[in-house]
């Protein structure tokens, strides 16, 4: 049986971890990668770069499935736009095609000045709890996992 190849895309101060609970889920028939964002400075950039490392590994003919998270849900969202005959499927988690809420602009807006005078010493847990859904808020697995992305 041919695997069905899905390409997973990080958001900010992710990396493969992220999707380790959903790579363990999937059926046999399925060939998960995760995709390390390429470091260039524009999203445009970027979605030009994954297009080369995307070509390099795809079959002929072949579309790609590409599930993004945040950060990656929005470039997985230009790729779309940017090369829609090179996709089959597409999956957006955790973006939309919309301006983040006031009081979140905000919060970021305070964390940037509070780092600018203070350094970055990793992402607190009570933003990270803010961050989960309230089933999850307790859920020290997940908390974790954050929190070693953010380390990392």
């Amino acid at each position: 049986m041919t695997q069905i190849p899905l390409y997973f895309l990080p958001g900010t101060q992710c990396n493969q971890q992220l999707w380790q609970g959903v790579f363990e889920l999937l059926p046999s028939q399925f060939n998960p990668t995760t995709i390390v964002l390429p470091p260039e400075k524009s999203p445009l950039e970027i979605v030009h770069a994954l297009h080369q490392q995307f070509s390099s590994v795809q079959q002929p003919k072949q579309s790609l499935n590409l599930i993004g998270f945040s950060l990656g849900g929005y470039l997985s969202s230009l790729y779309a736009t940017c090369y829609p005959e090179q996709l089959h499927k597409l999956l957006i988690i955790a973006n939309a095609p919309f301006s983040l809420p006031t009081s979140e602009l905000i919060i970021r807006n305070q964390t940037l000045t509070y780092i600018k005078s203070h350094g970055y010493k990793g992402m607190p847990t009570k933003r990270i709890t803010q961050l989960l859904a309230d089933s999850n808020k307790d859920n020290t697995n997940i908390i974790n996992t954050i929190s070693d992305m953010d380390k990392r």
